[in-house]
């Protein structure tokens, strides 16, 4: 009983950290392909550290492509950086 359960127990948490990993990179690459809402999301999550580490610089990246392609709320979290003194950079 207890080896039953905890192969099931490993399959579905391997099931769950691979659809993770899929879905990361479908969010990816559809904001390397001009969607401004999942790069607004991923700017989002680097600033907010739910990718991995915090990094500011992705973050700042991500809102500018963001804002280029439209997405209202993009300029106003890179105007928001800029008055916290965050790390302005290239492009």
């Amino acid at each position: 009983m207890i080896r039953y359960f905890s192969v099931t127990l490993v399959v579905l948490i391997s099931t769950v950290i691979i659809g993770r990993g899929i879905l990361r990179e479908v969010m990816i690459w559809n904001a390397r392909h001009g969607d401004a809402a999942v790069q607004y999301k991923m700017a989002d999550q680097f600033e907010r550290s739910d990718f991995q580490a915090k990094d500011l610089m992705k973050a700042i990246m991500w809102y500018r492509r963001a804002a280029d392609n439209g997405y209202s709320m993009a300029p106003v979290r890179l105007a928001d950086i800029e008055a916290r003194g965050g790390g302005w950079g290239e492009r």
